[in-house]
């Protein structure tokens, strides 16, 4: 959780604060399964 973090945050770098807020709650409750993640 701790990386995931840093990631998001660095791939959102070019984002306002409030961007990247919006994103972060608009993305809150969306699982992704393993094996949607492993079939692409």
């Amino acid at each position: 959780m701790y990386v995931d973090e840093f990631v998001f945050r660095y791939n959102t770098r070019n984002g306002s604060e409030n961007e990247r807020f919006n994103l972060l709650l608009s993305k809150i409750g969306n699982r992704v399964t393993y094996k949607e993640l492993i079939n692409g």
